[in-house]
């Protein structure tokens, strides 16, 4: 279901930790960017997630790998994370974010 008709079903909001009756509540790259050899994103790091960048040169389904991780614990609250990949390919190279709940 997608009751804010925001295109993210309850469950992908659930684990992004986003509002699902809120359609402007979604998960979000903030920037992305490219400079000196390295990619970085930054976005709002929820609480009691995982996030992961993931790389991928050739968008094969066994093709990505975790380049980045970062958590925030609950007792972190929500706040801003950079994920960094600090050997950016030279070539062309593909990048998301994969989204997690962190175990208790």
């Amino acid at each position: 279901q997608d009751p804010d008709r925001d295109g993210i079903t309850n469950y992908h909001e659930f684990v992004a930790k986003t509002d699902p009756n809120n359609p402007n509540d979604f998960f979000r790259i903030a920037t992305a960017e490219r400079s000196a050899g390295r990619f970085t994103t930054s976005l709002t790091g929820r609480a009691g997630r995982r996030y992961e960048l993931r790389r991928s040169t050739t968008l094969g389904p066994d093709s990505w790998s975790t380049v980045a991780s970062q958590a925030r614990s609950l007792a972190d609250g929500d706040a801003p994370i950079n994920l960094t990949d600090p050997e950016a390919p030279g070539t062309t190279a593909y990048y998301r974010v994969r989204v997690s709940i962190l175990e208790p």
